[in-house]
């Protein structure tokens, strides 16, 4: 009996690990989203009634064979460590969540629970630790999400409705399903045709986007200047902004209404630099159109990661946007702004307000100095965190469009994206540096991301990277243009625009916070009913000792 149960969880081992590297393949660059289903399945089966310490094993090796390769990008140019912590980082989380699931339905499948409950609280934990650890520690890292292996995939439109904590729900418990049947000793012929019912009604539902008309577009004129922009660059200063005006005088002439510039596209200080001061207002006001662009700006002691509008002499900005315009330290040093008038130059600001961990600041620096000093000593001083609004009004000649902007990996940011929809944001515009990452997939995870959100919110999304994955998303998925990746280039396309409010905006943080609330109730509900049932056991002992 002992070999048998040896047996048993050395083969529920080696079937986790081998579902996370399934995992992978679901998820860009490879795509394959119907692996998503047997890899869900394969670690249930491992993990469901085992306990909270086997679980926690499973779930280690699921996540191990998952993260190392799914962000072998890390590797790229910072080594190995960062890869290891990162990817350990992610494994501990999911070792830590399969823990639970395996904690809270090992009383439940001996004593007979119904399968799809089971499925479905098993459901619920995989999607509150994707909640969780997606928001923290550190601002947490949104990322290989079940969700985010749809973007591609007819499922996607299912986002729009219940968000993508919503669809990392539906596509766990389905999995799920025909393993619990198995589990409680039951046919699973059943399980498996309402699974597959409910696999083909998910597939059916359509992208919000899709079935709301558009209220009108702006035709929007994208720059990928090809620009080394990373942070071991050997770029002169001024270079990456002369490769983006280089690009951008190719279509300069052409008829849109907004120009897009990637993250970092000026790699001077827009704000205080006279040189790119220079250039951007002549640029801006010879194409006599806005432009949104990307560049680190410096305000008192503070540095931020930022995105600037800037409109050319002569048009207005929308009334009241100079009280969230440029800061008067830095107008001090910048040549021909007035903060006190609406007409030109740099009148609106946002701050990237979720820098990355470890890249853009380092967290408890005491603490991690003394590990890898080589390491943290490449990221001398942090950004600030931004308290700016992410919401452009941009004028668009009689009128002004709400954009909503977010900075690179803040596309896999749904607080942000919920926040700039409840703004008003009529569409998302999301300038990226992946120029750090060269040619691995990490620009196409984060297009994937992009995507997904942008199904989720119904928004058109503007992904405009320096290097690489740029396109325009329409707010049912569809790529309405792209760029070749490491090549100088521009989209110019009709974006269209939505106002209304796509039924994930109310149901997505519901299901979100739901699944958190839901999990930590059953975990103290299974923690006290343990604790009164071995007293009722010690109740029913120390009395038939006294028989």
């Amino acid at each position: 009996m002992r070999h048998q149960h040896r047996a048993d969880a050395i083969v529920r081992a080696v079937v986790a690990l081998a579902a996370g590297v399934l995992y992978q393949y679901a998820f860009a660059p490879y795509l394959i989203w119907p692996l998503t289903l047997p890899a869900m399945a394969l670690i249930a089966w491992a993990v469901l009634g085992r306990g909270f310490w086997f679980g926690a094993l499973c779930g280690a090796l699921f996540g191990a064979g998952f993260w190392s390769g799914h962000i072998m990008w890390l590797t790229e140019y910072l080594g190995a460590v960062p890869w290891i912590a990162l990817s350990g980082a992610m494994t501990f989380f999911c070792a830590f969540g399969c823990a639970l699931g395996g904690y809270l339905t090992r009383r439940r499948l001996v004593r007979q629970t119904h399968p799809a409950l089971i499925a479905l609280i098993w459901a619920v934990v995989w999607t509150a630790r994707e909640a969780v650890f997606s928001r923290m520690p550190y601002g947490g890292f949104a990322w290989g999400e079940a969700a985010h292996s749809q973007s591609n995939a007819p499922t996607i439109g299912l986002s729009s409705w219940v968000g993508l904590a919503g669809l990392s729900l539906a596509l766990v418990f389905v999995s799920t399903l025909p393993v619990t049947w198995m589990l409680s000793r039951r046919p699973v012929r059943r399980p498996l045709v309402v699974g597959m019912a409910l696999l083909v009604l998910g597939m059916l539902v359509p992208a919000w986007g899709a079935i709301v008309p558009s209220q009108g577009s702006v035709r929007i004129a994208a720059v990928q200047g090809n620009a080394n922009a990373g942070l071991f660059s050997n770029a002169q200063p001024g270079e990456i902004l002369a490769n983006h005006l280089a690009a951008a005088r190719e279509i300069m002439h052409d008829d849109f209404d907004v120009m897009v510039w990637p993250e970092n596209a000026v790699d001077l200080d827009v704000l205080r630099s006279r040189q790119a001061h220079a250039e951007i207002e002549a640029f801006v006001n010879e194409m006599g159109r806005p432009l949104v662009l990307g560049s680190v700006t410096k305000r008192g002691d503070d540095f931020f990661n930022s995105v600037v509008l800037w409109l050319p002499k002569g048009m207005s900005a929308p009334t009241g946007l100079t009280d969230g315009g440029v800061d008067t330290a830095a107008d001090s040093v910048v040549l021909g702004v007035d903060p006190t008038t609406t007409s030109g130059g740099p009148v609106q600001i946002y701050d990237k307000k979720h820098p990355v961990p470890f890249a853009e600041y380092m967290p408890d620096r005491w603490l991690f100095h003394p590990i890898a000093p080589d390491l943290v000593d490449l990221v001398p001083r942090g950004y600030t965190f931004g308290q700016r609004t992410g919401n452009f009004q941009i004028p668009t000649g009689d009128d002004a469009i709400n954009a909503g902007v977010l900075i690179c990996f803040e596309t896999g940011d749904t607080d942000l994206i919920h926040a700039a929809v409840a703004g008003g944001a009529q569409l998302l515009l999301a300038p990226t540096n992946n120029a750090d990452f060269g040619r691995t997939p990490e620009s196409a995870q984060q297009m994937a991301i992009a995507r997904a959100n942008a199904v989720a919110s119904a928004r058109s999304l503007v992904n405009i990277s320096t290097v690489s994955s740029s396109a325009v998303i329409a707010p049912d998925g569809r790529f309405m243009d792209r760029l070749p990746d490491f090549e100088p280039g521009a989209m110019v396309q009709n974006v269209p625009l939505q106002r209304s409010l796509a039924p994930s905006f109310f149901a997505g943080p519901v299901i979100t916070w739901g699944s958190v609330a839901a999990t930590v109730l059953l975990l103290v509900g299974e923690v006290v009913t343990r604790r009164r049932d071995r007293r009722l056991r010690q109740q029913v002992t120390a009395r038939s000792g006294l028989i």
